[in-house]
């Protein structure tokens, strides 16, 4: 029978233990969520989302310096019918690419936030089963896409969806 010394095998794991948690630290410091989600299914839809920058809003330590800015993305319900787009994948990809810069999910009030530097980004949701409504949007990939443009104020991105039923009714 083989008996292992605890003295020996306390060190590595405490050694990974402390490892992990500083990943974890991290990940929470650069904005990424703990999972990330599988790709949902592709959908069609058809333009609608509102860029806008709002009036008056406080600046991240990197937007003073000019090196980039806070950017929430929001979408707003229109005839929700009792379903929700909370949960729905967010990606910002550098523009003219499929690079992913930030990706996570919307919170239950419907957002996402990241600090980005400054640039130019395609801000997309997929909100699954959810259509846009309103001018300004494009589809990569089956997610709804809106440009946005950071430089050092902070920025926020509006997309309006309906249900799928919704606009077929109409």
């Amino acid at each position: 029978m083989v008996t292992l010394d605890r003295r020996k095998l306390a060190a590595p794991v405490a050694a990974q233990a402390a490892a992990f948690v500083v990943v974890l630290v991290i990940g929470i410091f650069n904005g990424h969520p703990a999972k990330t989600p599988a790709p949902g299914p592709a959908h069609s839809a058809s333009p609608g989302a509102r860029p806008s920058t709002p009036a008056a809003s406080s600046s991240s330590p990197a937007a003073a310096k000019g090196q980039g800015a806070k950017v929430t993305v929001t979408v707003a319900e229109e005839m929700a019918g009792g379903l929700s787009v909370a949960g729905s994948q967010v990606r910002v990809l550098r523009n003219g690419t499929t690079v992913v810069i930030a990706s996570g999910t919307l919170n239950t009030a419907r957002q996402f936030a990241t600090n980005l530097p400054a640039g130019e980004y395609e801000v997309c949701v997929n909100p699954v089963g959810w259509i846009s409504v309103g001018p300004g949007t494009h589809l990569i990939h089956g997610f709804i896409c809106s440009a946005a443009t950071v430089g050092s104020a902070p920025q926020s991105v509006t997309f309006h969806v309906v249900p799928k039923t919704t606009k077929a009714a109409a």
